[in-house]
């Protein structure tokens, strides 16, 4: 492997600046006493795991993907919803606040897809990577899951 030892190869600068991030969204994380529901501090539902992508997203230049359970049959997450969307950095990491957080269907909140471990956990966690499909993130209305049925596939890396 060009003389590179295999945590040369692994190591990233980005993964602790993606796990503070994520600690400060659950420190922003609150309850909207009106509506009775977990908000971000903008104003968006932390509960939805749309919203939590797309801020990774954004705050990293990255793009949020997801799928919809029935066309993903072998994804364990999510375990009661119809669909799930994450975000993926760089091609590299999986980031996914509310498998995390919320629904607590994951042991940590990024994935290091160049790290084998975390590699063969993504496939279990989130199912066959053809599935994936890319979200707007500029789409307002997040409740738009049926328009993500095409076979539109793109390479991530």
């Amino acid at each position: 492997m060009g003389g590179h030892s295999l945590s040369t190869i692994i190591y990233s600068p980005l993964k602790p600046l993606l796990l503070d991030f994520i600690r400060r969204l659950i420190e922003e994380d609150e309850e909207d006493p009106i509506l009775g529901c977990w908000t971000f501090r903008c104003g968006s539902y932390s509960s939805i795991c749309t919203f939590g992508a797309k801020k990774v997203a954004i705050e990293f230049g990255g793009l949020v993907f997801g799928y919809l359970a029935e066309d993903n049959p072998t994804a364990l997450v999510p375990k009661h919803a119809c669909g799930h969307d994450f975000a993926i950095i760089e091609g590299r990491f999986l980031v996914d606040y509310w498998a995390y957080q919320v629904a607590e269907e994951v042991d940590r909140p990024v994935f290091d897809m160049y790290d084998p471990v975390d590699k063969s956990l993504v496939q279990c966690h989130y199912g066959d990577q053809e599935s994936w499909i890319p979200v707007d993130i500029n789409e307002e209305d997040i409740f738009c899951l049926s328009v993500r049925r095409h076979n539109r596939k793109v390479d991530i890396s």
